[in-house]
């Protein structure tokens, strides 16, 4: 079936391309400096890396992801159905939505990101299902594993270099935080903490 986008409602409109199951895996993928795609676009955790003429090796990470519960699927649901969507509307949506939660996915997908760093190696954030932190793998040029993090959920992954990392998180006033890492460790150390606009993040990625 065709990956579609969510059915919205903002503008007064809905998409009404087929829906996919709930939790389909969506891709991740970024392209290292030597111009490699690093991509995972499945849940069993397995990140490739490819050139055009194909496949150069693969990883396949030892998680499993969050078992989709119930909850989860009426949210999913909820969120695909809102409560201001015209009656005719919704009579050709719930047949899609249905369809789609029935064939829902029965676990999260393990990989959050996938971030190509400036010396050539890569890192891929990951949570596994029974975990309260996120793991991060870190994986060298050619695809062999260097080491992992591990790091809150709420912390995302952006950006990285051969000794420093960049998280983006939201704090308790709903404003972007910006957090640059130090990899000189371990353990890992706080270098700088700022507002994430766009100045903001320049500066602090190419503090020394």
């Amino acid at each position: 079936m065709i990956v579609a986008s969510n059915t919205t409602h903002t503008t007064g409109e809905t998409d009404l391309r087929p829906i996919a199951p709930f939790f389909t895996p969506r891709p991740f993928w970024d392209v290292t400096s030597d111009g490699v795609v690093v991509l995972s676009y499945t849940d069993d955790a397995v990140v490739e890396w490819l050139t055009v003429k194909g496949r150069i090796t693969s990883a396949r990470l030892a998680i499993v992801g969050e078992p989709v519960t119930k909850a989860d699927i009426e949210r999913e649901r909820k969120r695909l159905l809102p409560p201001n969507l015209p009656p005719a509307m919704e009579a050709t949506v719930q047949p899609q939505v249905d369809a789609a939660a029935r064939r829902a996915r029965r676990v999260h997908q393990t990989v959050r990101a996938i971030v190509a760093a400036a010396d050539g190696g890569v890192w891929v954030a990951t949570h596994a299902s029974g975990d309260a932190s996120d793991t991060w793998y870190r994986f060298n040029s050619e695809g062999a594993p260097e080491g992992r993090l591990t790091m809150p959920p709420a912390d995302r992954l952006i950006w990285a270099d051969s000794q420093r990392i960049a998280t983006l998180t939201t704090d308790s006033k709903s404003e972007s935080l910006l957090t640059i890492w130090s990899r000189r460790g371990p353990p890992l150390r706080r270098l700088l903490q700022g507002s994430a606009t766009v100045r903001a993040i320049v500066k602090m990625i190419t503090a020394r």
